[in-house]
């Protein structure tokens, strides 16, 4: 499947980079998200204690059945601190509801909105949680929104301490899934950016690397034919220069070798030749009756010791190629 280095070398790279960064983008979400919702959680309990702190304030003589009474008439008055209140976030709504719950009174963006007898979970009234500092839980309200909200909850008290209502402030998740939606596209516009650079050094990277190699390949291929005159190009000074030297040097050693063998052959085959044909011509003389008889052993002599000499000359080669 992968059959060059380069394959192999983008392959690595992608696959290191995708996992990467897929990891990357799970961190910064979860930082993203968790920090967002502190921050959100934050801002609602700020507005709910600023809330509290002003229908406590207002309301401190009335009874529970009072406040639920008379809290629409009183509530105009504090519309205008209400809708500054909710500035720093159009999202959010402040929600008002007498001591079962029912809801009294709602601003969304700035506004007085109908209550549509709607009312706050039971389940979150009567968890507990709501009596300490208040309670910050994601919940259903049917009768006010499509979806689920987050929803920060305190209790109100009149001067006696009892509880008259509740004040809830709701803020949608939506706005954190847009924002982290758009990170999300950011990340991803970068990371892609980031791949094609990393793409191009990698191409710049990897042919540095493989033209030597390519090139030693097809010198290995004319050193196989008997060829050993192909030099390969040095660039640089990193670890492919340095092989790219060794395999010059292999060259030049193999260049002289076949140099040297060829010599050799050359003087092996003019001193086999020599005697070789010294005995022929000394054999055919004495067949062909040229050579007198009183003289034969004289020549035969001289045959005996031409073919020592060529045994003595196989022999050292025989020698030599058991050394080399």
């Amino acid at each position: 499947m992968f059959k060059s280095v380069f394959a192999k070398i983008v392959t690595a790279v992608m696959i290191i980079f995708a996992v990467g960064s897929l990891i990357l983008l799970i961190v910064l979400s979860s930082i993203m998200s968790n920090s967002l919702a502190e921050t959100k959680a934050t801002n609602m309990n700020e507005v709910a204690s600023a809330v509290e702190g002003y229908v406590e304030g207002s309301c401190a003589e009335l009874s529970p059945s009072a406040y639920a009474v008379e809290w629409n008439a009183r509530a105009a008055q504090f519309e205008e601190l209400f809708a500054a209140l909710l500035v720093t976030d159009s999202d959010m709504n402040i929600l008002l509801t007498d001591a079962s719950g029912k809801l009294l009174y709602r601003m969304a963006q700035g506004e007085a909105c109908p209550v549509n007898a709607a009312s706050l979970p039971s389940a979150l009234l009567e968890s507990g949680e709501i009596l300490g500092n208040g309670i910050c839980r994601i919940v259903e309200i049917n009768e006010l929104f499509e979806s689920d909200v987050l929803v920060f909850a305190k209790v109100l008290r009149n001067g006696s301490g009892e509880t008259i209502g509740f004040v809830a402030v709701t803020s949608t998740l939506a706005p954190n899934g847009r924002m982290l939606g758009d990170m999300t596209r950011t990340a991803i516009s970068s990371t892609l950016l980031v791949l094609l650079a990393v793409m191009i050094a990698v191409y710049f990277i990897s042919e540095r690397i493989t033209s030597p190699l390519r090139e030693m390949r097809s010198a290995a291929k004319s050193f196989a034919g008997g060829q050993f005159d192909a030099r390969v190009r040095v660039q640089g000074k990193d670890e492919v220069a340095e092989l790219a030297v060794a395999f010059n040097h292999m060259a030049d050693s193999l260049e002289n070798l076949e140099k040297m063998r060829n010599s050799f052959i050359a003087n092996i085959s003019h001193d086999l030749r020599t005697p070789m044909t010294t005995i022929a011509g000394f054999i055919d003389g004495i067949r062909d009756g040229v050579i007198p008889p009183e003289e034969r052993d004289h020549y035969l002599e001289v045959i005996s010791k031409e073919v020592h000499r060529l045994s003595r000359l196989v022999s050292s080669l025989l020698d030599l190629s058991r050394i080399q």
